[in-house]
């Protein structure tokens, strides 16, 4: 899959439905809801910092977690933006205007979350932080655009079933999530002109215009040592050899 990303080639795999939610660009912004909704929470929070949103490398982390023996994180990176943690002096410059814009930004968020719809805060991220125009710059970015605007109708379709607030969305998720079920909406945003991978199972009853059938080379059970490279194959019609 890393090859067709790669050189720019569309690919839905035979998965694709069910690994929505876990497609990067998704997760990033589910992290990002996390964070919103907990900021104590530290791996979503971390993962948000990490994120393209806001580009904190290893060594900014670092030198925000040393700046108290223990507690959340969240109260490190805020000791740090103030100065007050135990290294005050390994915070640079540098590092003091990504905290200014992370923690301006973050308190943004959650405020707006506060009065406003799902759908607007998903929308309010993607355009705060360009983060629907950067995915839209990577390769395949038809499909994590696609899988970016399903996560906000889902959350405009959840809530006028009735439901509301930020937490219990996240909670519906999770449990999507792992019960390995998906967005039905993804379905009709699946990269056109896409190449499909798929197994031969489930690929049974379906024509292509071109099918490339890929480690032919390998030995399968019941053949020889060849695999399927050798110069006899089974017609199973007239259950010959060729």
């Amino acid at each position: 899959m890393a090859s067709f990303e790669e050189h720019g080639i569309p690919l839905v795999p035979d998965e694709y439905k069910s690994s929505y939610l876990e497609s990067l660009e998704v997760m990033i912004m589910l992290d990002t809801l996390r964070a919103i909704n907990n900021p104590l929470n530290d791996y979503a929070l971390v993962a948000l910092l990490r994120s393209p949103m806001f580009n904190f490398n290893e060594d900014d982390l670092a030198r925000i977690a040393v700046q108290a023996d223990k507690g959340q994180f969240y109260d490190k990176l805020l000791a740090a933006h103030t100065k007050s943690g135990l290294h005050p002096e390994v915070v640079t410059q540098g590092l003091e205007a990504k905290l200014t814009l992370f923690i301006e930004t973050l308190s943004d968020w959650r405020d707006y979350s506060k009065w406003h719809s799902l759908y607007d805060l998903i929308w309010k991220i993607y355009d705060d932080r360009f983060y629907y125009d950067y995915v839209g710059s990577l390769p395949r970015a038809e499909q994590r655009q696609a899988n970016l605007y399903a996560l906000a109708l889902r959350a405009n379709a959840y809530e006028k079933t009735g439901f509301k607030g930020l937490s219990r969305f996240i909670g519906m998720i999770d449990k999507i999530i792992s019960s390995g079920n998906d967005l039905e909406e993804v379905t009709d945003l699946v990269p056109k002109n896409a190449v499909s991978l798929m197994t031969i199972h489930k690929s049974k009853g379906l024509e292509f215009k071109y099918v490339f059938v890929l480690q032919m080379n390998r030995k399968f059970i019941g053949h020889s040592k060849d695999g399927l490279s050798g110069k006899y194959i089974i017609n199973r019609e007239k259950w010959t050899r060729h």
